[in-house]
């Protein structure tokens, strides 16, 4: 995704969700994130097309045309890394897996750089880890993103998808069986 090292990311906001896989409920934390300032240089390390969106194509300077826009970024999930510091050596958190999208760009009247907002989703593996990343609520984290070889957020397989309608047809048969006793 980035390979700046050490962004400075504010968590703005954390929530919490259920996602459900092979028949099981996993528990999603989703940090709502920003970069502000977010430059041109970072605009094309995200993606060449975001660069192209918000910055002049002759330079640096902001398309004073957009106030904002979204972006639909297909990512592979990554790997995040948080420090507290910019020069701390080990990482305070690693998210070993996690999914990060929603991107959206805006800019406030009173300034013309970027803010650049999206979300970074994962599962926490410990009730510590849970802590921490509850910790980081509107703190600012120095943040490294690099490719996961994780499977927690891939597309269901066709099995999985049969075994997960077959089950929902038999709960509403249970459903419809039990109603008409």
């Amino acid at each position: 995704m980035f390979k700046t090292a050490h962004l400075p990311v504010r968590i703005a906001n954390v929530t919490h969700q259920q996602m459900e896989k092979d028949e099981t409920e996993i528990p999603l934390t989703i940090l709502s994130c920003e970069i502000s300032p977010f430059p041109a240089g970072l605009a094309g390390e995200l993606h060449d097309f975001v660069r192209g969106t918000l910055y002049t194509r002759t330079g640096a300077e902001v398309n004073s045309l957009l106030a904002g826009c979204s972006f639909s970024l297909e990512l592979r999930p990554q790997e995040v890394e948080m420090r507290l510091a910019h020069d701390q050596g080990k990482p305070t958190l690693v998210l070993p897996e996690a999914k990060v999208g929603n991107f959206r760009a805006s800019r406030t009247k009173k300034s013309s750089a970027w803010t650049l907002h999206f979300t970074i989703t994962c599962s926490p593996t410990s009730a510590k880890q849970l802590h921490e990343l509850v910790d980081t609520y509107c703190k600012t984290r120095f943040m490294c993103f690099t490719d996961s070889e994780g499977t927690l957020f891939d597309e269901p397989t066709e099995e999985q998808k049969t075994r997960r309608a077959r089950r929902q047809s038999e709960a509403e048969e249970n459903t419809g069986t039990s109603t008409a006793h």
